[in-house]
């Protein structure tokens, strides 16, 4: 743990990667609905195409990079249109009584 969490700290540290790394802050933004989507995307696959106990382990890690690299280009549009994702406006929703705005005031430029 402490080797991953310095690396990462490392690479923070120059900018090209900090740049990269900045993808993350919206999966951060949107850990729930990542979170669950994963989950029914998953099952989704696994149903659909039959493929219970037929991945290797290497081809799961590769459905599961491809999945979560398509998520975290997603979450970055969302959250240019959105404040929260879906699932976190219902959290709140439901923590608060009442229904926080949802969408960011995007003016067209002209």
């Amino acid at each position: 743990m402490f080797f991953y969490l310095t690396t990462l700290l490392l690479f923070l540290q120059f900018s090209p990667y900090a740049s990269m790394l900045g993808l993350f802050k919206y999966s951060g933004t949107m850990a729930l609905t990542t979170y669950l989507s994963q989950t029914l995307i998953c099952l989704w696959m696994v149903r659909a195409f039959g493929l219970y106990g037929t991945l290797t382990l290497t081809e799961s890690t590769i459905i599961c990079l491809i999945i979560y690299t398509l998520q975290l280009f997603f979450n970055k549009w969302w959250l240019y249109y959105f404040y929260y994702g879906p699932c976190e406006w219902l959290w709140r929703s439901f923590t608060y009584r009442s229904f926080p705005p949802l969408r960011r005031n995007r003016k067209a430029s002209a």
